[in-house]
């Protein structure tokens, strides 16, 4: 609908990708994404700290998959270096790690791959909104906007909507629409939600200055009042 595409192109510019697509769910993004861009004779190497709908999704490709210790990039580029035979390499991680509170290096990450031919591909489920200058998440905060990286987040966090999200290069996109199972199979968001979640990027847009110093203003309180119980 026109609706939607005017949503994708505008949390595409918001967040730093060429163009996305939107699903009911970030879940469903992530449970979905690897059977439709893996083949068998490919590898998915992923921080094990990864969300479980990363990790079910890369068990649902067939494909060869390894994990590496968490931000961990010698144990990465070790891997990396041992998986040349493969006709494609996919490197997962999660932007924020909600569990622990860590941030992924993904400067770093993407220098990687750029080095040993492989795609990044992050979820930015627990940053969007939240981490960078202006709140557009880990692309922004790490430098990457104009990177060749896939890219997942959850609509239902800090843009408190429903729905999930990936973008990357049009081209990436453009196949995705067209061998997505899990959005060619889907209902559509609700113009609502849709009208909802344009509205949170618009107020973050404004006003992520004074929201983000309330947010640290909090998190310093939680931090201390945790530390003296």
């Amino acid at each position: 609908s026109e609706i939607a595409s005017k949503l994708e192109k505008k949390i595409a510019k918001f967040v730093g990708v060429e163009d996305c697509i939107i699903l009911p769910s970030c879940y469903q993004a992530n449970n979905g994404l690897f059977q439709a861009i893996a083949e068998k004779n490919d590898i998915i190497i992923f921080d094990h700290y990864v969300h479980s709908s990363l990790l079910q999704g890369i068990q649902s490709a067939n494909c060869k998959n390894r994990a590496f210790l968490h931000n961990d990039m010698e144990h990465l580029e070790t891997i990396l270096s041992k998986s040349k035979k493969y006709e494609k390499i996919w490197v997962v991680t999660e932007s924020v790690f909600s569990t622990e509170g860590t941030i992924a290096p993904l400067k770093s990450m993407v220098e990687l791959c750029k080095k040993y031919n492989a795609q990044m591909i992050v979820d930015d489920s627990h940053g969007i909104g939240v981490i960078g200058e202006k709140a557009r998440g880990i692309l922004e905060h790490s430098g990457v906007m104009e990177e060749n990286v896939i890219y997942t987040a959850s609509l239902g966090k800090a843009i408190s909507n429903l729905g999930g999200v990936v973008g990357g290069k049009k081209e990436t996109i453009d196949f995705l629409r067209y061998y997505f199972p899990h959005l060619i199979y889907s209902t559509a968001l609700p113009p609502m939600i849709m009208f909802g979640i344009n509205k949170v990027i618009e107020i973050i847009e404004e006003d992520f200055g004074r929201i983000n110093d309330k947010i640290w203003k909090y998190k310093k309180t939680i931090g201390e009042a945790l530390i003296n119980a």
